[in-house]
């Protein structure tokens, strides 16, 4: 054990208390299983008793329910754990990730006095010395913050969200266990290696450590902004970075009405089909241009200002995409819109990393199967975030590593598509995404795109062939001080090799029973032998050790046909 692990343990074990807690949920809810696959847990006072505890009743709830009926109650950490999943299909099967979407994330506000402290902190004064105005009960409440509208002296109305108070140890101390947890669940289920549970809890944690620091947030928002500043009819809010901190956002508050609220936009005077396609053009222009995008988008964060912009709040997740990413997804759309399904399976087998070899003709069947249905609609009625989850979902059956990305853009896609279809019963998303992608068609067709892209690609050459030499010298010092070693691995090859053994053995038994007949013999006939009352020791010993292994090699070879 190194000293990380070492650490590991130690605050574990500090933290028994919430273990306890843990396992004691798990159990009510008739997933002891999964915390017996540890032996840390009987270690623990009280816990084996908690975990022989009731299971509450509900065994009969399907098991991919269960677990998220337990992260609602584990709280914010295993919330947060499960929607990362949601976003993983080739961690989870399909049935998981459709049931981790529906983990809700609101919880009950805390009260004024709770939070007023950590604003105080930051503010360096009193909230009422430094603001106008601050309504005490918040707008909404999550599991990492609440949010309280405010008004500054200048008269400006801004939106203040404040991290609830210990959510930062707590989830460092639940990160600990979610560590130690996967270490045993690898050694108690070798099977779940290939899945890297213990680097997917390192990952989780990067990622919701990013949410806990609100000053990432206010550096997403700043990044949408610049994309967007010479774009017309789109509002992004405005941090006020000198009150903004770790654990405090401050921006400008957007005045309008909720996307889908179609009443509401008419009554502003505004075209809801205009919306719908400004909304889709946003979108895709992140995606195919930008290369950043709203990883977090729903109903609930998009609105209409009273001018008619599209408002987007809450940049707590961004997606990023290379151009890689960029060109493999324009692909998949050209796939979609001349359904071309070996294109659509190649290009998702390039895009993604599979983990053992992927039969592309079976691969590209269960694409063509799952993508097949939709194309009985016209194009202005396809759903491409639902193909793209749809071909996703093929992830964990082809043991495909599906970048986190892509789903938050098929994610963000079904969105944008329903509300778009709410707006506008027309809506087609391909046709806003064919401008980009011939745009981006034309780009890659550009020749001083093609000569910086030769440009780097003949330095890259360049460099792997500057090392032959020295790889070339390094694996021939190698190969003289240390030898060679080849591994072959067969199917089927190990059993081969066994029967080979058994059949040599049984040879050798052979031989040998004959060698001790035919040495008792002749000792016999040449009258060298020992008697006893009459009786030739040495041929009776000779026989009676070549009738044993004749006999031992008889079961050997006769006990395959009696066991068939």
């Amino acid at each position: 054990m190194d000293l990380q692990q070492f650490l590991t343990v130690h605050r574990t074990y500090k933290s028994f208390g919430r273990l306890r807690e843990i396992v004691t949920i798990l159990s009510r809810h008739g997933l002891s299983q999964f915390s017996q696959a540890t032996p840390l847990i009987g270690r623990i006072p009280g816990v084996s008793r908690w975990r022989r505890g009731a299971k509450g009743g509900l065994e009969d709830a399907p098991l991919p329910r269960r677990i998220r009926w337990a992260m609602e109650e584990l709280g914010p950490t295993f919330v947060k754990l499960g929607q990362m999943l949601s976003m993983r299909p080739d961690l989870v099967p399909p049935d998981y990730v459709a049931e981790f979407q529906h983990l809700q994330d609101a919880v009950n506000p805390l009260p004024w006095d709770a939070v007023r402290p950590l604003l105080k902190e930051r503010l360096g004064g009193e909230p009422h010395e430094v603001f106008a105005a601050i309504n005490e009960r918040p707008m909404a409440s999550a599991s990492i913050a609440q949010v309280h509208e405010a008004r500054l002296r200048s008269g400006e109305v801004i939106v203040v969200k404040l991290q609830r108070p210990g959510i930062g140890p707590t989830v460092e101390e639940d990160l600990d266990i979610l560590g130690l947890l996967a270490q045993f669940m690898v050694k108690a289920f070798p099977e779940l290696e290939v899945l890297n549970p213990v680097g997917v809890v390192e990952e989780f944690g990067r990622t919701i450590r990013r949410e806990l620091d609100f000053r990432i947030e206010a550096h997403n928002i700043e990044v949408i902004r610049r994309n967007f500043e010479t774009y017309e009819g789109v509002r992004i809010p405005r941090v006020h970075t000198e009150l903004t901190g770790e654990r405090v956002l401050v921006m400008e508050k957007i005045e309008g009405v909720k996307v889908t609220d179609i009443e509401a936009i008419r009554r502003m005077g505004h075209d809801p089909v205009a919306l719908a396609r400004r909304g889709a053009d946003i979108v895709i222009k992140q995606v195919l241009k930008d290369g950043v995008f709203h990883g977090d988008l729903h109903a609930g964060n998009i609105l209409v200002t009273p001018k008619g912009e599209v408002g987007l709040l809450d940049f707590g997740v961004l997606g990023h995409m290379d151009k890689k990413l960029i060109r493999g997804i324009a692909t998949i759309f050209v796939g979609l819109m001349e359904q071309e399904f070996g294109l659509i399976a190649e290009e998702i087998i390039d895009l993604c990393q599979p983990r053992s070899y992927v039969d592309i003709t079976q691969f590209e069947r269960d694409v063509r199967n799952a993508v097949l249905p939709y194309f009985g609609l016209e194009l202005a009625q396809l759903n491409v975030g639902l193909v793209l989850l749809e071909t996703f979902g093929l992830a964990f059956k082809y043991r495909l590593k599906v970048p986190q990305d892509l789903f938050l853009l098929a994610r963000s896609l079904v969105t944008i598509e329903s509300i778009g279809r709410t707006l506008d019963p027309k809506f087609d998303v391909l046709a806003v995404g064919s401008t980009y992608t011939k745009d981006l068609a034309a780009k890659q067709l550009d020749p001083e795109t093609l000569r910086k892209e030769a440009l780097v690609l003949g330095r890259t050459y360049l460099r792997v062939a500057s090392q032959l030499p020295y790889q070339a010298r390094a694996f021939a010092a190698r190969a003289v001080t240390d030898g060679i070693r080849i591994e072959v691995n067969h199917p089927g090859l190990e059993g081969a090799v066994r029967r080979q053994e058994r059949a040599v053995n049984r040879v050798a038994l052979s031989i040998l029973s004959a060698t001790l007949l035919a040495g008792g013999g002749l000792l016999l006939a040449a009258g060298a032998d020992i008697r006893f009352h009459g009786v030739p020791i040495l041929f009776t010993v000779s026989a009676l050790g070549a009738a044993a292994l004749g006999a031992f090699a008889l079961v050997g070879m006769l006990g395959p046909v009696l066991r068939r």
